[in-house]
């Protein structure tokens, strides 16, 4: 199972992005901005942490603008 999730710079959870079953290859997913009630979120740097099979296999940095 992937589970795509979006965190506060400190590691805070914000929402979940994706928990999917995929098969191996490129695929695309997208986050709104927004918070696990709907709310849009400051603006500000996020990580964006990919977990397949609860291992973290990435996370990176963005920032929302």
């Amino acid at each position: 199972e992937l589970l795509i999730e979006a965190c506060s710079i400190s590691g805070d959870y914000i929402r979940e992005i994706a928990r999917t079953t995929v098969t191996p290859g490129k695929h695309t997913f997208r986050w709104e901005g927004k918070d696990h009630n709907g709310n849009d979120t400051p603006r500000g740097l996020y990580l964006i942490r990919t977990t397949l099979n609860n291992k973290i296999l990435r996370t990176i940095k963005i920032e929302k603008i």
